[in-house]
C-alpha cells in the first residue's frame, strides 16, 4: 500500500467515527481517537512497498524488527528500521541476514541494504544454522561517535564448534555500529568465548533468541543491554533466562548478571518449556524509583494449564541497580488484570516492545506479539497493546489482528503476524508513535519469504512544549530543546546522548534514554600540582588556587621550599660547608652536597717534606704521626695569623691513585690557648693532655728555602689512613701530597713517600 493510499484511509475512517458520533469533520483528532488502533498501513515484501530484496524461499524475513532512528540524518528518509531474516542462506544455509530500509513518512521502502556473511561490510564469521537476525535491538549511538550501533541476535551460534556437537546452540550476540548508509562499520561479538561475557552457557540454550535495550539499569551512564536464552534449563529443561548486559561504550561486557528461575532475586514461577526469555525490552522507570525495568516474556507459558497449552504470558520486573529482580509482576490468561482472550497455542509473548505513551496517561504502552493466534485462519497472528499501570498490571488491551483494531491486512494463514513488532516512533507526523509488525510466514513472491508491517496508529495527539506528557510523547519538559534528554519533539533522546545539568562539575552528563541526564564521571581537577589547591565550581569548572603550601622543587640544593604563585620554589640555598679546609664544597641538584677532598692551588713548596706513620700494636696510645716541611718556600709572619685568638691549622694528607685524589687523613689544631707566640720565629703548639690528635706544631717563618712546619700527632684513636690492603696504608704510587692550611688562607705542600713503623 502506499502512503498516499493509507493517508486517505486514515481520512476516512475519521470521516466515519466523525459522522457516527455526531461531530463535524473538521473536529480535533483527539476527539475520536482510539489509542492503538490502525488508522493505516504499509506492508513491506517482496512484492510491495517499494522493497527490492531481493528475498528468497524460506527466509523468514519479518522474524524481527527493530528501530534504528534517522540512520541517514538530513537524508530522503522519516526513518530507519531493520528487519531479520535468520533463515537466509548467504555464505550458509540458513546463517541469517538483516535488512536496513530507509523509509518514509507512510512507511514505504526508499532503499535497503544487507547485512550478512557476503553483504554489508560485516566481517563476523556465520556459519550454516547460525539464524543470525533473529532477534534484534536499536541502542542508539551508545559510545558518542555519532554511529547507531544495533544488536542482532545469532541464537545458534557454535563459537566455531562443528554444528550439532556438544556445546552447540549456544548462542551469540554482535553488537554492529552502522554507517548512515546502513552498512557495519565495525562489530563486536559477545557469547560464551569472547567479548569478556563472564556467564556460563550451556549447550543449546539459544542465547540470543531475544535481544532488547534496558537503559542505563546501573547508573554509570552507558547504556544496558537484556539478552534472552529461551532453552536455558535453571530449575528445568526449557524454562529460559534473561541476562542483563552492562557494557562498556566499545560493546565489550563490563559485568553480567543473569535472572532465571534459580538466579537474580526472580521468585515467579517457571515451568519446563516456558521459554522465558524468548522475547525481552527495557520499559524505562516503569515504578518511578529511579531504575529502569524489564519486560520479559515467556511465550509458551501455559498459566496451570497443561503443558501444552503454550498460552504465553509477559513479566514485569522491577529492578535494583545492580540488574537483580526487586519485585515482579505476571500478565497472562489469569494474571495481571489483562482482559483479553488468550486460546491454546496463542503464545503471548512471541515478541515484545514498549511503544511509548500513545494514550496521553505518562505510561509507556506494550506491544507484545501473538505470532500464533487464530483470527482469521490458522496461525494468522495478532499484536496486543497494552495499556500499562505503573505497578505493572494492564489498565487496558486492545488486539490489532485480520479481525479487529482497525488492520485492513489481508492477512494470510500462518502469516505469524506478530513475530516481530517494534516501536517506529512518530514517523508520520501526527504526534502519536507507530508499531513495526513481522510476519515471518507471510508467502509474497514465494514460500515464507516473509513480510513486515508498518502501522500508522491512533492515540491522543499531543502538544510538544506544554509541559504535559500527552499523546506520543515520551516526555515534556515545557520547551522545546535537544540536549536535555527531552528532545525537540518531546521524545526521549537516545542513551549516551551527550546533555548538560549546569553542574560543570559533573564531568561529561549523558542521557539514560528515558529521559533522565545522568552525571558522568565527577570531573578531575586535580592538576597534580602540590601549590594549587585543587576544586570544581558548578557554575565555572575546575578551579586550581595558588597556595603557600611546603613543597619540594626536587632541587637539593635549596632549602625551605615553599609554594609561589603557584609553582615551588626554594627560599635559601643549602649550606654544603662540612668545615673542612680538605674539601671542596659543592652542591649537585639531584645529588645535594659533595664535599669531595681536593688539593689546595698555589700552596708554599717544600721538596723536603717527609711523612712518618708509626703503628705502635701493643700499646696504641704510642701511635704516632708525624710531618715535617723543611727548608720551604717564602713564609712571613702576617701568613701564619693569630692562632692562640682566630686561626686554625689544618692537616690534609692526600692519597693518589692514577690521578684520583682522596683524603686519607684529617688533623685539625684549633686557636686556642695551647699556643705559644714566639715572636718573629711563629708559633709552637702544644698540648700534652688525653685526647687523641695533635700533639706539638711548630710554624715557623724563614726566607726561601728556610721557613719549616713540625707536627707531631699521637693517641689510642688517632686518625689514621685505612689500610688499602693487609700492613698497606696507601695505594701502590707511593706518592702522598701533604697540605697544611690555615683558615686565614695560607697553605703549605709536600709531596712524600710515606714511611710506615709497626712496633710490637
Amino acid at each position: 500500500m502506499s502512503s498516499s493510499l493509507a493517508f486517505m484511509l486514515r481520512q476516512q475512517r475519521l470521516l466515519v467515527a466523525a459522522l457516527i458520533v455526531g461531530f463535524a469533520v473538521s473536529a480535533p483528532n483527539n476527539a475520536f481517537a482510539q489509542p492503538g488502533t490502525v488508522l493505516g498501513e504499509q506492508k513491506i515484501s517482496q512484492t510491495t512497498g517499494g522493497f527490492t530484496g531481493p528475498l528468497n524461499n524460506f527466509d523468514f524475513f519479518g522474524s524481527s524488527i527493530t528501530s534504528l532512528g534517522d540512520l541517514d540524518g538530513a537524508g530522503p528518509s522519516a526513518t530507519a528500521v531493520a528487519v531479520g531474516a535468520p533463515l537466509d542462506d548467504d555464505g550458509a544455509a540458513s546463517a541469517g541476514a538483516v535488512w536496513v530500509l530507509f523509509l518514509d513518512a507512510g512507511g514505504s521502502v526508499l532503499s535497503e541494504s544487507k547485512i550478512s556473511a557476503t553483504a554489508g561490510g560485516f566481517t563476523g564469521l556465520l556459519d550454516a544454522n547460525d539464524n543470525f537476525g533473529s532477534s534484534l535491538a536499536g541502542l542508539g549511538d551508545i559510545n558518542g561517535d555519532g554511529t547507531v550501533e544495533l544488536a542482532v541476535g545469532s541464537p545458534r551460534d557454535d563459537d566455531s564448534l562443528p554444528p550439532n556437537t556438544a556445546g552447540g546452540d549456544r548462542g551469540a550476540v554482535y553488537i554492529l555500529s552502522l554507517t548512515p548508509t546502513g552498512a557495519v562499520a565495525s562489530h563486536v561479538k559477545i557469547s560464551a568465548s569472547v567479548g569478556d561475557f563472564g556467564g556460563v552457557l550451556d549447550s543449546l540454550d539459544r542465547f540470543g533468541s531475544a535481544v532488547g535495550a534496558a537503559g542505563d539499569i546501573d547508573g554509570d551512564g552507558r547504556v544496558d543491554l537484556v539478552v534472552g536464552a529461551e532453552l536455558d534449563d535453571d530449575g528445568g529443561t526449557g524454562r529460559g533466562a534473561a541476562w542483563v548486559l552492562f557494557l562498556d561504550t566499545d560493546g565489550i561486557v563490563l559485568s553480567e548478571q543473569k535472572i532465571s528461575g534459580l538466579d537474580g532475586g526472580f521468585t515467579g514461577v517457571l515451568d519446563d518449556n516456558d521459554g522465558f526469555g524468548s522475547a525481552v525490552v527495557g520499559i524505562g522507570d516503569l515504578d518511578g524509583n529511579g531504575t529502569p525495568d524489564l519486560a520479559v516474556a515467556a511465550r509458551n507459558d501455559d498459566d496451570g494449564s497443561d503443558a501444552l497449552a503454550n498460552f504465553g504470558a509477559v513479566w514485569i520486573l522491577f529492578l535494583n541497580g545492580d540488574g537483580t529482580v526487586a519485585t515482579h509482576q505476571k500478565i497472562s490468561n489469569t494474571d495481571g488484570a489483562f482482559t483479553g482472550i488468550l486460546d491454546r497455542g496463542d503464545t503471548l509473548g512471541y515478541s515484545l516492545v514498549a511503544i511509548g505513551d500513545i494514550d496521553g496517561d505518562a505510561v509507556t504502552e506494550l506491544a507484545v506479539g501473538t505470532a500464533n493466534d487464530d483470527d482469521g485462519g490458522t496461525d494468522t497472528g495478532a499484536v496486543w497493546i497494552l495499556f500499562m499501570n505503573t505497578d505493572g498490571t494492564v489498565a487496558l488491551n486492545r488486539k490489532i489482528s485480520a479481525l479487529d483494531g482497525g488492520f485492513l491486512g489481508p492477512l494470510g494463514t500462518s502469516d505469524n503476524f506478530g513475530s516481530g513488532v517494534a516501536a517506529l516512533g512518530d514517523i508520520d507526523g501526527d504526534g502519536v508513535n507507530d508499531l513495526g509488525v513481522g510476519a515471518r510466514f507471510n508467502d509474497d513472491g514465494g514460500s515464507t519469504r516473509g513480510a513486515a508491517w508498518i502501522l500508522l496508529l491512533d492515540g491522543a495527539v499531543s502538544t510538544c512544549g506544554n509541559g504535559i506528557v500527552e499523546g506520543a510523547e515520551d516526555c515534556d519538559d515545557g520547551n522545546t530543546e535537544d540536549a536535555d534528554c527531552c528532545s525537540s519533539v518531546c521524545r526521549f533522546e537516545g542513551a549516551g546522548t551527550r546533555c548538560l545539568d549546569n553542574d560543570l562539575c559533573n564531568g561529561t552528563e549523558v542521557c539514560d534514554g528515558a529521559g533522565t541526564c545522568l552525571a558522568g564521571p565527577v570531573l578531575n581537577c586535580n592538576d597534580s600540582n602540590l601549590c594549587t589547591d585543587d576544586g570544581c565550581d558548578a557554575l565555572s569548572g575546575c578551579i586550581n588556587a595558588a597556595n603557600t603550601a611546603p613543597c619540594s622543587d626536587s632541587n637539593l640544593c635549596t632549602t625551605g621550599d615553599q609554594c609561589v604563585n603557584g609553582v615551588c620554589a626554594g627560599q635559601a640555598p643549602l649550606n654544603c660547608d662540612d668545615g673542612s679546609l680538605c674539601t671542596f664544597d659543592t652542591c649537585d641538584d639531584a645529588l645535594g652536597c659533595l664535599n669531595e677532598p681536593a688539593l689546595r692551588n698555589l700552596c708554599r713548596v717544600s721538596e723536603k717534606g717527609k711523612l712518618k706513620i708509626e703503628i705502635e700494636t701493643l700499646d696504641p696510645d704510642e701511635t704516632e704521626l708525624e710531618w715535617k716541611w723543611q727548608k720551604g718556600a717564602l713564609v712571613e709572619l702576617q701568613d701564619l695569623g693569630d692562632p692562640t685568638a682566630d686561626t686554625d691549622y689544618t692537616l690534609c694528607i692526600f692519597d693518589q691513585d692514577n690521578g684520583t685524589v682522596t683524603l686519607a687523613t684529617e688533623l685539625t689544631v684549633p686557636a686556642n690557648g695551647a699556643w705559644r707566640d714566639k715572636g718573629s720565629k711563629g708559633w709552637d703548639y702544644k698540648d700534652h693532655g688525653t685526647f687523641d690528635g695533635v700533639r706539638k706544631l711548630k710554624v715557623r717563618t724563614g726566607a726561601d728555602g728556610k721557613a719549616r712546619v713540625d707536627l707531631k700527632a699521637e693517641g689510642l684513636n688517632l686518625p689514621m689512613p685505612s689500610e688499602v690492603a693487609p700492613g698497606q696504608f696507601f695505594v701502590e704510587d707511593p706518592s702522598v701530597i701533604v697540605q697544611m692550611i690555615n683558615s686565614v688562607g695560607t697553605c703549605w705542600e709536600s709531596e712524600v713517600n710515606p714511611k710506615v713503623e709497626f712496633d710490637d
